[in-house]
């Protein structure tokens, strides 16, 4: 993990359990939700005999459930109660996992979808963003939010072949069975044992003196949810997060399936989503570090653009087999740039004043493109037999969203620039008036 000076650098046992906290709800939370979902397509389908797109119809349930609760859980755990949220949702997760491993019928899927579309938002990036924004200052936030969200690369690393292997061995009945229990029997116990709805401090990289440890009492600057929602860039960000995501989210629910559509074996296809679920780790701590030592805008824009090439080699991955690994590289790099923009985005565009609000907005942005984007990928194999021509029309999206990030971050410097030139004006003419 990315290492910050603890020379400059005041801790507490409690902030590193927060971040282990945030590492580990990223690591079984959002992979054991999103990221996993593909290693169950073939063995489900094959043995019902759904067809994909109606099997991953229920993904479409989950992100459009986590939309409605993304906006709630947004306001809940910014007045606190954070740990209620969190237990709450980690007991729904299993309980849709367990239904999962007895279901008979597509609607035991859908129903039991509707559980963890709760758990994907309560248990993944929003309480994760929120936690990291009030305990942890803003000139290391990037990094600390990296850190954290390398549990998602780390995690998928993991419990996709580790998953994957209990499937083979056992069938996807007791994989998803398995699967739950991450929820119930390590995810709560961590919970319980972290302090959570108190009144926290943040940490600054810049003194190390007691003032440096301040409570959240200060006003917070930035723009409200209604400010924000007149800016011509707060539009520009929903819409390119959306388009981006479309094809990112195919992406992490068909990756194997697409790889097994190329002429990899099963575990070989459950092997390559592993290396590029690990290589988020990398992506994310090089996306934080960027964004950190040099801007947001940079480190954003950068990694957006990288993660076209992703797609375009996806394009080509069927007459170019060597291209598995850039593919593996640049989906590390450009999809770990996907999971912190929000966060940062909001924070740089708009401010603190209702971050958890605004954050929550994007949040259930990013949810509707999820699940739109797994269930046009689906669609778009049941009419061609193959992802490939879904994967070059997210490459054509993915150049339009890091034109409307430039474009988004270039309008905030402009109003910027001329709300400071108001400023002076007015100042130099108060001056004048009193002589």
């Amino acid at each position: 993990m990315h290492q910050i000076n603890t020379k400059e650098t005041n801790y507490s046992s409690q902030h590193w359990l927060v971040l282990i906290l945030c590492f580990f709800l990223m690591a079984i939370g959002y992979s054991g939700i999103l990221s996993i979902g593909s290693i169950f397509v073939v063995p489900v389908t094959s043995d019902l005999g759904y067809s994909r797109s109606s099997f991953m119809f229920f993904s479409f349930i989950i992100m459009l459930s986590s939309v409605v609760f993304a906006g709630l859980y947004g306001k809940t755990m910014e007045k606190g109660n954070i740990k209620h949220v969190l237990i709450l949702n980690m007991i729904a997760v299993f309980l849709a996992y367990f239904g999962f491993s007895k279901a008979s019928g597509l609607w035991h899927f859908y129903f039991c979808a509707v559980l963890l579309g709760s758990g994907f938002s309560g248990l993944s990036t929003l309480p994760v963003s929120i936690l990291i924004n009030r305990w942890f200052d803003q000139k290391v936030r990037g990094r600390i939010m990296s850190i954290a969200f390398t549990g998602s690369g780390l995690g998928g690393m993991i419990l996709v072949p580790f998953i994957g292997s209990i499937i083979e061995s056992h069938g996807w009945r007791q994989g998803y069975f398995i699967l739950g229990l991450f929820f119930l029997c390590f995810l709560i116990p961590l919970t319980l044992i972290v302090k959570l709805d108190v009144n926290n401090l943040r940490i600054s990289s810049q003194h190390s003196n007691e003032k440096s440890m301040t409570q959240l009492t200060a006003t917070k600057e930035g723009l409200t949810f209604l400010e924000a929602r007149k800016t011509q860039y707060f539009w520009f960000v929903i819409i390119a997060l959306f388009i981006i995501i479309l094809g990112s989210g195919a992406l992490i629910s068909t990756s194997a399936a697409y790889f097994i559509e190329c002429g990899y074996s099963s575990s070989q296809s459950a092997h390559f989503s592993g290396l590029m679920l690990g290589m988020l780790c990398i992506g994310k701590l090089l996306s934080g570090y960027v964004c950190d030592k040099y801007n947001p805008k940079i480190g954003i824009v950068s990694f957006f653009a990288i993660f076209s090439l992703c797609f375009l080699f996806l394009f080509l991955l069927p007459n170019y087999p060597n291209l598995i690994y850039p593919i593996i590289i640049t989906f590390g790099i450009g999809a770990g740039s996907i999971t912190i923009a929000p966060p940062l985005l909001v924070s740089s565009l708009f401010g603190e004043k209702e971050y958890g609000v605004l954050l929550g907005v994007l949040t259930m942005s990013v949810n509707i493109s999820v699940a739109i984007g797994s269930l046009l990928a689906s669609i778009t194999y049941d009419i061609t037999s193959s992802y490939t021509q879904y994967w070059l029309f997210s490459t054509f999206g993915s150049i339009i969203s890091t034109i409307l990030i430039y474009i988004s971050f270039a309008m905030k410097e402009k109003s910027h620039n001329q709300s400071d030139s108001v400023h002076i004006e007015n100042d130099t003419n108060q001056c004048l008036l009193q002589k």
